[in-house]
């Protein structure tokens, strides 16, 4: 449904999208599982180059109960929000910039509710915190003769890093049921810092400059994971009709840099940094629902996302643009189980890039396009 649900939130993954969803699942226990399939490409259609074919297996999955207490329900999440995996040939422009990007984030959300006694049992609000890890890898072909002293060699080498950490952030929701057709649902994550450590690794010097082929130093980093604010409204004027409008604000303007510290006693190599400078975003949610008949529901919906990239911080890393967002779905439910299926069809719009990205050494300027195609199928069980 476009991504359209914190007004309506009315299973386990209320955990994700309105953690006050939970309080009215009226049921001792709820559960929800699904698993996405996501296939993206990417072009530069000015110099002729392409991201590699990639797909991810995405799994999520959430739990709820309310321990046979109307008033009080609780939940766990286990999700990847934000993610991106970019790789391309290395005889592209974008190796000297980076021709494989990889991060990667497990969100652990825990989640309680409380839901307000008659004649107040129409609203409730909730909160929790979450506990996400991060795993980042980059990879990028180097000159290291113009990397220390400022002549190239022309043996280009290669500069890997790797890292992990931790972040901490919390949200909170809040949910209105106004009579039967009407219902209001905000939720807020906090942003999260992810502070990684792990190494940093120079392969393929040549022997002018170093007695040893490579040589690898720790290496910290930091990345954010931007605040997020979300109001959702459902229209439900029939049984058998549901319409969902979500509007979502995305605080990516932390989000300026990743700098690769290195602990290097000799002093004689840099760490990386690449500048990003984002900007704070919207996503537009639109879905409907019909059903369930005979057990059998069909859904679909609509989203525009705004992307954070701007213009002149491009970058091939994040070869991101606005995004329109086409999907159906099917759901079939019997007694207390219920299966479903998705298709999403992303929509990147083309983008025109001229900025100094990766300059003197290499362009990534051009038109740049993409499309992304999506398959998620969920199932779900409520005593």
């Amino acid at each position: 449904m476009g991504n359209a649900f914190v007004g309506r939130a009315d299973n386990a993954s209320a955990v994700f999208y309105n953690p006050a969803g939970i309080a009215f699942l009226d049921s001792p226990l709820s559960t929800t599982a699904n698993l996405s399939i996501i296939d993206p490409r990417y072009k530069n259609e000015t110099q002729e180059f392409r991201t590699k074919k990639q797909q991810f297996f995405i799994p999520d999955g959430f739990i709820t109960t309310d321990l046979f207490n109307k008033y009080l329900s609780f939940g766990y999440g286990a999700f990847s929000e934000y993610g991106l995996s970019s790789a391309y040939p290395k005889d592209t422009p974008v190796a000297p910039l980076g021709y494989l990007g990889s991060l990667k984030t497990l969100d652990n959300r825990f989640v309680w509710a409380l839901r307000g006694p008659k004649p107040f049992d129409w609203a409730s609000v909730g909160g929790g915190f979450d506990l996400t890890y991060g795993q980042t890898v980059t990879k990028s072909l180097l000159d290291f003769g113009a990397l220390t002293t400022g002549i190239p060699s022309g043996q280009p080498g290669g500069a890997t890093f790797r890292g992990e950490g931790h972040g901490f952030g919390w949200n909170l929701g809040a949910m209105f049921k106004m009579k039967k057709m009407h219902s209001l649902g905000i939720s807020f994550a906090s942003h999260q810092d992810i502070n990684e450590h792990g190494k940093f690794k120079l392969a393929g010097f040549p022997p002018s400059l170093s007695p040893v082929p490579e040589i690898s130093f720790p290496a910290t980093s930091k990345f954010v994971l931007p605040m997020k604010l979300t109001g959702g409204y459902m229209f439900q004027p029939v049984d058998w009709f549901k319409f969902d409008a979500d509007i979502t604000w995305l605080k990516f303007s932390r989000f300026k840099n990743v700098s690769i510290n290195l602990d290097d006693p000799t002093g004689r190599f840099p760490g990386q940094s690449i500048a990003f400078n984002f900007h704070d975003s919207w996503v537009y949610s639109l879905g409907a629902e019909l059903g369930p008949f005979k057990g059998v529901s069909f859904r679909s919906g609509w989203c525009h996302i705004q992307s954070p990239v701007p213009s002149a911080y491009f970058n091939p890393v994040i070869p991101d643009a606005d995004r329109n967002v086409a999907s159906l779905g099917l759901g079939y439910t019997y007694k207390k189980f219920s299966v479903d299926l998705c298709y999403a069809a992303v929509a990147i719009q083309p983008r025109k890039i001229n900025n100094m990205v990766g300059a003197p050494f290499t362009s990534i300027n051009g038109r740049w396009t993409g499309f992304v195609n999506q398959i998620l199928m969920g199932a779900s069980y409520a005593l």
